[in-house]
């Protein structure tokens, strides 16, 4: 059996190492600059939210999913203070996804909220370390998480004879999901939500200061026609 019928395009983030843009639309690790009009700064328990990323869609070389066809940029607010679990959009996680670019206005930048872990530096503001983003295209195939267990057997000597790419394990849009734990599944309020199709994967990047976890990956779903309660977010570690 040839497994690469079933490869799909994805968009790879390479954060930094090189010059940003000054365009307030660009794509961001750790960096949140826009919202619409009368949009205000996430917050939780009265704290700043962490600014995730920024993703303008018009940037990417391909649109590697119809899921995502009536989006033009996405922004992502996390914590600050933990990782959301089984948590609805707006709860210790927040993404906002907007239709056209015409309307967006900068954000106003808020002070961070201050850490209280006794780990870090006394005060120290929790903040991520922003990097622009470009955007690469490229084929991912699947983890062995999600190949049918009929076809395993198949697989694994498929891909010991062809040497194959596991998925890209960074931030990325489109493509399949690197799974770290099993295959990857989204809940709310520990139900399962079956209807939902996977959108993009967030690395943890180092450089920006995020680790989810230990080497951790989260990953995003959208429900198509349910608005903001149709994301959904979820993430393994080691």
């Amino acid at each position: 059996m040839d497994f690469s019928r079933w490869a799909r395009p994805t968009c790879v983030a390479q954060v930094g190492g090189f010059r940003p843009s000054q365009d307030p639309l660009a794509s961001w690790f750790g960096r949140v600059r826009v919202a619409l009009p009368g949009e205000s700064w996430p917050t939780n328990d009265g704290a700043p939210m962490l600014a995730l990323a920024q993703f303008n869609l018009h940037e990417l070389p391909d649109r590697p999913l119809p899921v995502l066809a009536d989006v033009s940029l996405l922004t992502l607010f996390l914590g600050p203070w933990q990782f959301p679990v089984d948590e609805p959009n707006g709860v210790n996680w927040v993404l906002r996804a907007y239709p056209s670019l015409d309307d967006l206005v900068p954000l106003e930048q808020p002070t961070p909220a201050r850490a209280g872990d006794p780990k870090r530096r006394k005060g120290q503001d929790m903040t991520l370390r922003p990097f622009p983003i470009r955007w690469q295209e490229r084929l991912d195939l699947p983890c062995r998480d999600d190949i049918p267990a009929e076809l395993l057997d198949t697989w694994d000597a498929w891909v010991k004879d062809r040497g194959v790419e596991l998925p890209f394990d960074g931030t990325k849009i489109g493509g399949w999901p690197y799974c770290i734990q099993s295959g990857v599944q989204w809940r709310t309020g520990g139900r399962l939500v079956e209807d939902c199709q996977y959108v993009l994967q967030l690395g943890s990047e180092h450089k920006a200061g995020l680790s989810w976890r230990y080497e951790g990956l989260g990953y995003v779903a959208r429900q198509p026609g349910r608005g903001a309660d149709g994301w959904h977010l979820s993430w393994q570690s080691l």
